[in-house]
């Protein structure tokens, strides 16, 4: 996926580990894909950009993620919907 830069596949294996985040810890919950992703071969670092600073409903957090794709970095930003459960929304 990511050697491919096919980011969007990644989403699926995002989901997957948001859904079995604690409910009701929204706040807290942004914090643990960030520190998850950074665990992956495939990223060299993620950050927090904004919790919840994004006015939808849901509304939206966003993540910011180095990937490591054919030996050069690319980043990218995920947006989040803060759900039950949390949920990816798109890359941009």
């Amino acid at each position: 996926m990511v050697e491919n830069q096919d980011f969007d596949a990644t989403g699926t294996i995002i989901d997957n580990y948001l859904a079995g985040l604690e409910k009701n810890k929204k706040d807290k919950n942004i914090e643990r894909p960030r520190d998850w992703l950074e665990c992956k071969s495939c990223v060299d670092k993620a950050e927090i950009i904004c919790n919840s600073c994004i006015y939808t409903l849901p509304p939206q957090s966003e993540l910011s993620i180095d990937f490591i794709s054919n030996g050069q970095t690319i980043t990218m930003t995920l947006d989040i919907l803060m759900d039950e459960p949390l949920k990816s929304s798109a890359y941009h």
